[in-house]
């Protein structure tokens, strides 16, 4: 069925720009009158037409092709500005034109031939609605006006990555690169409750600026939740800060995130632990001069204030946690230190050190609990569940059997010390889940 829609687009297609050249003049002018898809031929004994699109060979004289090409010194060549409107004209009818099927123009040529109208449109099926020249020239559009910085573009609509063939099959377009680089990513590090959004380019602030002169209901969600997106948030603290239900902070959480507009991460706070990523040395060397645009020369004399990127990464990966690193400043820098530090997660050149369970043998426990308490019902549900492989965030586990981080924390401390599971700190890896 799509063939024949493609075959029947492409017909029309041609029979309009065949209609064209005919009711084209043959010095090369423009013809008084646009023509559309139902313009008829030209009455004229003449069987030429308007001059090639491409120039003609030099030796096109010996060839066959030219026996129906006049080379009399009377026909003109076109201009580049005629040959312009030409092709333009000739582009806008192909845009305007529809099935047969879809709309019968009684005025459209002037001339009441609408025998030759009533038999195509027997002839065209009754599903066939759409221009495949409309249809390509949305595809061209959507890939060269793809933006990444454009918050209020994306919020205006969301279909402007999707052409839709025939008015109803939608095909969704994307950039490549950006597909390749955040397939993986999407799939490991789906926005949570427990998430909070780190902004890459620019602050909520900046955005509200661009959002001021909208009134799209989206657009008025994103005001509401944009001013109370912190760091040290969650999503769910976010949501209770905007009045807005979780859910809908979460799509649009999710659509930040798709779009690029910034990062998805546990909170940045005073517990977490940092180190570099992998090939830190190659990612510091690109993002040197963005971290001295972001943030200036600090390099003032005072010993307590980080000079450049170096210092900064050097200062989070050694130290026990964020609070140690921020404790070891002046206080009138903790807050840019604290600035740096969101800066570096949210461009990928440190990251969280994770906690990960691993269930131990039955032989090592120690069974100081009854088999009906609660700490043992949490073991056996986590081990039924394969929370316990080592693959597993602690924060993950946490928000998927629903229990507080506090109370899942002692519930930890219960397990280490009947030797039931193992701790292990370490950097998460692609596959794991955190």
């Amino acid at each position: 069925m799509r063939c024949k829609y493609l075959s029947r687009q492409v017909s029309m297609l041609l029979e309009i720009h065949k209609n064209y050249e005919n009711c084209f003049d043959p010095d090369g002018t423009t013809a008084a009158r646009r023509v559309g898809a139902g313009a008829p031929a030209a009455k004229s004994t003449e069987t030429k037409g308007p001059p090639p699109l491409s120039p003609v060979p030099p030796d096109s004289s010996t060839s066959k092709t030219t026996t129906n090409v006049d080379t009399s010194e009377n026909v003109k060549e076109m201009s580049k500005l005629q040959r312009r409107e030409y092709i333009q004209n000739l582009i806008e009818s192909m845009l305007a034109a529809s099935p047969p099927n879809d709309s019968v123009d009684e005025d459209s040529d002037g001339t009441g031939n609408q025998e030759q109208v009533k038999q195509q449109v027997k002839q065209q099926p009754s599903h066939e609605h759409g221009n495949i020249a409309r249809e390509l020239a949305q595809v061209f559009q959507c890939l060269s006006t793809h933006d990444n910085g454009s918050l209020l573009s994306r919020a205006k609509g969301h279909q402007d990555g999707v052409v839709y063939i025939n008015r109803h099959i939608a095909v969704p377009l994307e950039n490549v690169e950006l597909a390749q680089e955040t397939r993986e990513e999407d799939k490991a590090n789906k926005t949570k409750p427990f998430h909070t959004l780190l902004f890459v380019s620019k602050t909520p602030t900046e955005l509200m600026k661009g959002l001021s002169s909208s009134s799209l209901s989206s657009v008025a969600s994103l005001k509401r939740i944009l001013p109370n997106i912190k760091p040290g948030l969650t999503l769910h603290q976010v949501a209770a800060e905007s009045c807005v239900p979780l859910p809908y902070v979460m799509d649009i959480a999710n659509w930040l995130v798709v779009n690029r507009v910034c990062v998805s991460t546990v909170p940045v706070v005073r517990e977490n632990r940092y180190a570099c990523t992998e090939e830190i040395v190659q990612k510091m060397s690109e993002y040197t001069l963005p971290f001295w645009q972001r943030f200036g020369n600090n390099d003032c004399g005072d010993s307590d204030i980080p000079g450049n990127m170096f210092e900064v990464v050097s200062m989070l990966s050694n130290a026990e946690n964020l609070g140690q690193a921020l404790d070891g400043c002046n206080v009138d820098s903790r807050d840019l230190v604290y600035s740096m530090a969101v800066w570096l997660v949210a461009n990928g050149l440190i990251r969280r050190v994770e906690r990960f369970l691993f269930a131990l043998n039955e032989k090592e426990k120690r069974n100081f609990s009854s088999r009906n308490s609660s700490e043992e019902l949490i073991y056996e549900e986590l081990l039924g569940e394969k929370y316990l492989n080592g693959a597993i965030s602690v924060s993950t586990i946490s928000y998927k059997i629903g229990i507080e981080p506090i109370l899942f924390e002692k519930w930890i401390q219960w397990a280490e010390r009947t030797n039931r599971i193992v701790v292990v700190t370490r950097c998460p890896c692609q596959s794991d889940i955190v």
